[in-house]
């Protein structure tokens, strides 16, 4: 979207660059009226989109990021200034960082459905899949008609290739979904993650499956 702005430096991976509201160089909601703006969420003219990541994958990339790197120092700054003592717990395994993070709401960790209040979920008509973010990413911008100018190439290293297309662009850093089988590897542990993600599985636009059915 930052291409789409014509934005000069929108390849940057810079975390404030991209992410942040303040300075990505992107137009909220709230730069509009309160007309303009609900006609956005509720006209089946406008696509209104939201990308999901699958639960298991998700917590697990969080833990190897943020549980695991700099000896959990961003648990430690996030979590254990309200929970006491809690970067040793989160570091030592993946049961510790699910039991801390249960009690620490964060946006890296915490359900997709809290992501906005749930009367506004029937407005969403467009969802995408992380583990399948170049098929959804190249439906999303043909959907807008920006798959040509802004999609099709451009992107990568060589600077040709589609959106995504790079394994390393579509994954987190963290290449979780190679390490599902070395952390997921008991009932309990299923069973805890599929407990604190209970909303996301339940929620019919995200089409999450669990373990069980």
């Amino acid at each position: 979207f930052r291409r789409i702005k014509g934005i000069k430096d929108w390849k940057s991976q810079d975390d404030v660059k991209a992410h942040s509201p303040g300075g990505n160089g992107l137009d909220y909601l709230t730069k509009y009226s309160k007309k303009e703006a609900w006609e956005m969420l509720t006209s089946p003219e406008w696509t209104r989109a939201i990308f999901v990541r699958d639960p298991r994958e998700r917590v697990l990339s969080a833990y190897l990021d943020k549980g695991q790197k700099e000896n959990a120092s961003y648990v430690r700054g996030h979590c254990c200034p309200l929970y006491g003592k809690c970067q040793k717990h989160a570091s030592n395994s993946f049961r510790g960082f699910l039991e801390i993070i249960s009690l620490c709401e964060d946006p890296h960790w915490m359900p997709q459905t809290k992501r906005m209040e749930s009367p506004y979920w029937k407005y969403i008509n467009f969802v995408g899949h992380i583990e399948n973010g170049e098929e959804d990413a190249k439906r999303l911008l043909k959907r807008i008609g920006a798959w040509d100018a802004y999609g099709k190439s451009g992107w990568g290293k060589s600077g040709k290739e589609p959106i995504l297309a790079s394994k390393g662009s579509v994954n987190h850093a963290t290449m979780a979904g190679d390490h599902m089988g070395q952390y997921f590897n008991t009932p309990e542990i299923e069973a805890m993650v599929k407990q604190f993600y209970r909303g996301d599985y339940l929620n019919p636009l995200f089409e999450f499956k669990t373990t069980d059915g």
